[in-house]
Order: C-alpha cells, then structure tokens, then sequence
C-alpha cells in the first residue's frame, strides 16, 4: 500500500446519547453490498474459534471508484480505490501492481473488481470476488495459462496450484494476487461472476458451500449490519470483522459497571466490527461492539463511560479526542434476547496523502489501537 499523510487535527467535545434503536431499516441499506457478499460466506467465518488472528475483511471498490472520482490525483482511480477499500490482507498486498500484470496472470485487473471479501486466520485464507462479467470470462484461460491445473476434491472442482499449504518461491509471481511473490498454494474458480479462492482445499470447500448457513442469516451480525444502516455517513467502502473481540480487548464492560474484578465476572464483549463510510472530503469511522448482559444490570451508563475515557488521557498523556481532534458519538441499545449492542462513530475530513491516495482518519485510528490492543477508551 501507498504511504499516507494525515491531516492535522482540531481538538473537539466528546458526545455520547442512547439511541431508541427501532430495528427498521431502509430499503436500500447502506450495507448492501456487504449483505450480498455475506449471503454467499460461512457464518463460522464470523464464530468465535479461538484464534486472535482471525478476521473477515469487506471491501466495496465500487463504492470507493465512486466517491474518489472527483478528487484529484495522477494516480488512476482503480488504484486509489484498491488502496483504500480493499480488505488488509496478504491478497490484496499485490493491488499496486500494473493492471496488465494482473490481466495476464489471473485474468482480471483491479478495475474489474465489484467487491470483495477476504477471510483469514492463523494458517489459512479464502476470498470471494464479484467481477465483472468480461473479466470473469478470462478468469479460466488465464489461469491455465499461469500454471493452474483444473482439479477435482471430493465433489468440487478448481482450478489449482501448489500442494496444500505450501510456498514455493521459484512458483511467485508479483502478478499474481493468489499465489503472490512466495508462490502460495491456491484453489480458485469462477461460477458467474463469482470468483472463490482458497489457499486449500479445505478453505476451499468451506467457502464454496458458504451460502447454505450464510454469515448474513447470523443473528449477532444482523444486529451489527443493522447498527451500521441506522448512520447517515455516505457510502461503505470498507469494513472488518474481528469475531474474537473479548482476548483483544482486554476488558469487561459488565465488571466495569458492576465495579468488580474482570477475572470474577462473566461478562465480556462477543464481537467487533469496524467500518469506513465516506462522502469524499469527509470520513466516518465506526466500531460496533455486541455483549451478553446480566438481565439485572443497566447498560445505559457505558455511554457515558466511555464517553469519558475518550476524553480522558492515556498512558502517553493524550486523550483519543485530542489525537483525533473529533467528537464521538456513543450510541447503544440492547435487543430483546438481551444482546448490548454498542456503536461508536466519529467523523474527520478525509485524509489525503501521496498522489491523491486516501484514508480514513478514524478507521485508521480505531484499526491501529486494536493492533496494539490499546482500545483503552473501552471499559
């Protein structure tokens, strides 16, 4: 990825309000796209498994072209698009690449790119791709073309390289987002325009019958996308779910409450999700928490709560207000089988760095404390 230049910051209030969640929607949600993808997805890909590192990466490049196209730049905007939507992952570390590059190793370049989904934890990955009809058609030709063989598993078949789980370097190629410039193993095939990746078979398979328990039909992750359309931000373009929020953050919104020590109480936070939506000049980040709750403890005081921690300062002397130079809007509601769910939104001007790349400021901060699981303005 290209490097960035944030913008200065101005120093803002902290907000915080309980928001009388209705549950409706509109009927054109800004999650659409990211639902349609998550129609297609396993829901274990968003289940607790014990692994910290697991994650499940959501990038519309649709959205992005589209927000991007009146900014300025000598960079083309497939590229500033990939650069700021696609998920972070080793995918999707090949997206500076020449576009002919990848056109001739995979079929596809970036432009051709709807939106995307990108799983991964500590051993294996997988990816869905929505392409466009033309490039979707290259797909075969190319990889048989690349060294790809058409194989079979079990009643699946794929076109495949490498032996499961390996690298091979002499086998990389820059060009080629699958295998990549270490010659990773991969699985890959197009149904429509459909592209499903695995490094294995068994990511594979996993991804292949995704859409028989869809991650969408999932009760948490229908409270979480719910919590995203109740914003009036602009467009999605990126978002990241983190199915083992309590380890990584490191705390326990019910012992803070209760004033007890985290070790002696049950309570804990299920699951994270971070979010980019944009206008163009101006940038939303969000982070949506979800926590089982006691039946006989009231969660409104966590808005305040945390309200004030992101005020206050932290190890470094600096409070996250004073970092960002924005206020946050602190919003939860509980549902009715008792589910806390949490919504923190922050809005800065888009960030723009080299040749016109961008980011968003408050994503970027939210993503960057939870790599150094240091979300200390969490209780």
């Amino acid at each position: 990825m290209l490097g960035i230049l944030t913008v200065s910051p101005q120093v803002g209030t902290a907000q915080s309000a309980l928001w009388d969640w209705s549950g409706a929607v509109d009927e054109t949600p800004a999650t659409a796209p990211l639902r349609a993808m998550l129609a297609q997805v396993p829901a274990a890909y968003l289940l607790p498994s014990g692994d910290l590192l697991a994650s499940l990466g959501f990038g519309d490049l649709d959205a992005a072209r589209r927000v991007l196209a009146s900014l300025d730049s000598d960079l083309p905007l497939a590229l500033r698009a990939a650069n700021r939507a696609a998920p972070t992952a080793r995918l999707t570390m090949e997206m500076g690449a020449e576009t002919e590059t990848w056109i001739n190793a995979v079929g596809f370049s970036v432009a051709d790119i709807h939106q995307m989904v990108v799983h991964e934890n500590r051993t294996d990955a997988a990816s869905l791709i929505a392409l466009s009809p033309d490039a979707a058609a290259r797909v075969p030709d190319a990889l048989l073309a690349s060294g790809y063989e058409r194989q079979g598993y079990m009643s699946l078949h794929a076109y495949a390289a490498g032996e499961d789980g390996t690298r091979d370097r002499e086998a990389g190629r820059s060009g080629d987002p699958f295998r990549s410039f270490i010659g990773l193993s991969a699985r890959v095939d197009v149904a429509g325009t459909l592209l499903r990746h695995g490094r294995t078979w068994s990511s594979f398979s996993t991804l292949a019958y995704g859409a028989r328990s869809p991650a969408v039909a999932d009760p948490v992750v229908r409270v979480q996308l719910d919590a995203l359309d109740g914003l009036d931000a602009g467009a999605l373009l990126q978002a990241t779910f983190h199915p083992e929020a309590a380890p990584l953050l490191q705390s326990d919104p019910v012992a803070a409450l209760r004033g007890t020590d985290a070790e002696r109480d049950a309570g804990g936070w299920r699951s994270l999700l971070l979010a980019d939506f944009s206008t163009g000049a101006v940038s939303t980040g969000v982070m949506v928490l979800t926590a089982d709750w006691p039946a006989d403890l009231d969660p409104t005081p966590l808005a305040a709560l945390i309200t004030a921690r992101w005020n206050g300062t932290d190890i470094a002397g600096r409070s996250a207000a004073v970092q960002l130079g924005v206020p946050v809007e602190v919003n939860l509601w509980q549902t009715a089988d008792g589910l806390v769910v949490l919504r923190l939104a922050a809005t800065a001007p888009t960030a723009v760095g080299q040749r016109g790349v961008t980011t968003n400021p408050v994503f970027a901060f939210f993503s960057q404390r939870l790599r150094m699981l240091d979300l200390n303005f969490l209780p």
